[in-house]
């Protein structure tokens, strides 16, 4: 028995050097991302720095990431110099941050990336139609009264990374749907401007985002005004008057604004991407015609299919924007 209490002592010293050598490790905080500007030009370069701090003193390591094509990242450690895209968009730049004992932490900035423009007149719109701003809620702000009934319906991140800032409509059931209004139904000009960041293509050939019926089939005329994507060859399309237009490209997963005018009288339809006209025709000048059918947005009733990703600021107007309203638009919010 003395044997046994002698070294009983031992094992309990043992024991509590093994319990203090189990200490837990505190991870690693990222409070902030700090930037020049979130608000750049096409090939600007901008510095970025990680601020982040560990509580157990330990050392931390800064991996940066960033989408090929989407921007470029020189340097390491927690400030490095960041080269905008050669194309606007909305891009991002992830930090993680490792402290050596299995801790780590991740935060991403988002930026938005402009094109350099040369002088024009600035002049915002007003009087919209229609205007859906989603800053954190889904009403309707033109102050007509065109509420939404919505189905599946996500708020989201928008363009410059604020919380519940966009709509976003997923693949499977997501919609919104205005019921037929006379304020819907403009017959002689007609402009629809909207902040767009597709997921993924649709099945069929054909998309919608926009949409106001005259027909339940794809025989023409189906709409008396929309915005659709169509797959092939992977451009963007307007439909008005019985007519469709193709224009622009579309990038999957980017943030772009996408603007579409009509003048039956002028015979003039336009459209523009990022504020910079990319197709204007003056082949037809038919009227835009009126329906009883509801505003949809995010469905093709046609085939069921539904629009995957972020739309914002969704603005009808009654008339034809002017290109200095267009590119106000595209900078609201820089």
């Amino acid at each position: 028995m003395k044997q046994i209490k002698a070294i009983m002592p031992f094992f309990i010293a043992v024991f509590i050097v093994a319990c203090d050598s189990t200490t837990e490790n505190t991870f690693p905080v990222i409070s902030s991302i700090e930037a020049e500007s979130k608000n750049v030009v096409v090939g600007e370069e901008i510095s970025l720095t990680c601020i982040a701090a560990d509580a157990d003193g330990d050392e931390i390591s800064y991996i940066w990431e960033y989408t090929r094509y989407f921007g470029s990242v020189n340097g390491s450690g927690s400030t490095v110099s960041w080269t905008a895209p050669g194309q606007p968009m909305s891009t991002s730049v992830t930090c993680w941050v490792f402290d050596g004992q299995g801790g780590a932490d991740k935060a991403t900035i988002y930026i938005m990336v402009g094109q350099v423009e040369e002088n024009y007149e600035e002049s915002f719109p007003e009087e919209e139609v229609l205007y859906y701003p989603f800053d954190g809620n889904y009403f309707e702000h033109s102050g007509n009264g065109l509420h939404a009934q919505r189905r599946s319906m996500a708020l989201d991140y928008d363009r410059f990374g604020n919380a519940s800032h966009s709509a976003y409509f997923n693949a499977v059931s997501s919609y919104m749907e205005i019921p037929d209004h006379a304020l819907l139904d403009v017959t002689g000009e007609i402009s629809i401007s909207v902040w767009l960041n597709p997921h993924n293509v649709y099945v069929s050939n054909v998309g919608s985002i926009i949409l106001k019926q005259v027909s339940d089939t794809h025989m023409s005329p189906y709409a008396t005004y929309g915005l659709f994507l169509f797959n092939n060859p992977g451009v963007y399309q307007f439909r008005v008057g019985g007519q469709s237009l193709e224009f622009g490209t579309i990038e999957y997963g980017v943030w772009q604004h996408v603007v579409v005018a009509y003048d039956a009288t002028a015979a003039l339809t336009s459209c523009w991407i990022n504020g910079e006209l990319v197709s204007r025709s003056s082949s037809w000048s038919q009227d835009i015609g009126v329906s009883d059918y509801p505003l949809l947005f995010g469905m093709n009733p046609d085939n069921d299919e539904h629009y995957t990703g972020n739309m914002d600021a969704i603005r009808i107007f009654d008339y034809t924007l002017t290109e200095g309203e267009v590119k106000s638009l595209y900078h609201e919010g820089n």
